[in-house]
């Protein structure tokens, strides 16, 4: 009972030391989260509270061994529930079958009576008027995702109320051809790699498509829209992740490695055309691995290459955007079905700072 009491007597202690010598840890926690700065002291923020707040808002979250609790944490709480639900990251993630974890987000690609609005529609269809006004191709990527691609894998819990099966990105890609806006529909493509029981274009692990999947979209995006031939020449295999295939896992923040026994792939594309005219990425996360595609397999260097991911693009971005001569815009079903959404934020500036 004497060394319980002295153990716990040390531990009180060596968390404050820890801090006041800040002592560096060495586990990492997966996401974003808002940093507070240590607050300057004075009588007037003492007086009136603000202090101590910002004080207890810093300490939360700069405690010694306050990462590797946090994962001890979210351990136990996924054992006592069995694996099934996780209070990690904001818990935006879910578990379904067969070890599969997806986002809490794409769920809403299951409710029923979605569709594009006329103000999207007509801000689409200016966006690509302004493009061929001034010479630039522009085209729309469908990209996929995992709650799409992968429904059979969903927990009942989830399947029991959002039970619509509507294939929103090939309502979207036939309202866009409608009205003359070049598309191509990557969801269409996934399928199709599940049908053949090739890679799979996701892991179980991660919440974006992996380069295999990014890596086919782009091999048969650029056939289907007759800019340029490429080919995949390698695959390897590995039991650790080569980019973002475990972006979902690595969320849960668990002490211990979340394990699927699934191997991760590599592909190697090439191509022997390089595109010499400068050109845009505009997307959201899943741009990422479209960009590494395009770099890796010397379609594109960063000389003719910029890319634009989640953050708001400015007017400068806009005025460089314009001297592009091709413009990408790669973003999921449920930013095209946002009307809110990056997407078209991004290209209202665009068409606010378009050529004279």
């Amino acid at each position: 009972m004497k060394k319980i009491f002295i153990v716990i007597i040390i531990s009180i202690f060596f968390i404050p030391l820890g801090c006041i010598f800040t002592l560096k840890q060495k586990s990492h926690l997966w996401g974003v989260e808002e940093k507070y700065s240590f607050p300057q002291i004075s009588l007037e923020n003492i007086f009136d509270k603000t202090y101590q707040n910002q004080f207890e808002k810093w300490f939360q979250q700069n405690f010694f061994l306050r990462n590797s609790m946090v994962k001890i944490r979210n351990q136990i709480y996924s054992w006592v529930n069995f694996n099934s639900f996780y209070c990690g990251y904001h818990n935006s993630i879910i578990r379904g079958k067969n070890s599969f974890l997806y986002e809490r987000a794409y769920l809403s690609v299951r409710i029923p009576n979605q569709g594009l609005n006329e103000t999207q529609i007509e801000l689409l269809k200016k966006i690509v008027q302004e493009c061929h006004s001034n010479e630039i191709n522009i085209y729309f990527i469908i990209a996929p995702d995992k709650v799409s691609s992968y429904p059979e894998y969903l927990s009942p819990l989830y399947t029991y109320f959002y039970k619509n099966e509507t294939n929103y990105a090939e309502q979207i890609k036939k309202t866009l051809q409608q009205n003359n806006i070049p598309v191509y529909n990557a969801q269409k493509l996934v399928f199709q790699l599940k049908e053949k029981n090739e890679y799979p274009p996701f892991n179980k692990t991660g919440t974006h498509w992996n380069l295999y999947g990014a890596g086919r979209t782009v091999q048969e995006s650029f056939n289907y829209f007759h800019i340029a031939n490429i080919m995949l020449t390698n695959i390897e295999t590995s039991k650790k992740a080569f980019l973002t295939e475990r972006d979902i896992s690595n969320l849960l923040n668990l002490s211990i490695h979340y394990k699927t026994n699934e191997d991760y792939c590599k592909p190697d594309f090439t191509t022997s055309t390089p595109l010499v005219t400068p050109t845009a990425i505009i997307g959201n996360s899943f741009s990422n691995e479209y960009k590494y595609i395009l770099t890796t397999s010397h379609l594109l260097n960063e000389k003719t290459l910029q890319h634009y991911a989640n953050k708001p693009i400015t007017d400068d971005d806009a005025k460089q955007i314009w001297k592009s001569k091709n413009i990408f815009f790669i973003y999921t079903i449920i930013a095209f079905l946002n009307p809110d959404d990056q997407l078209y934020k991004k290209i209202q500036v665009l068409l606010d700072n378009k050529p004279n």
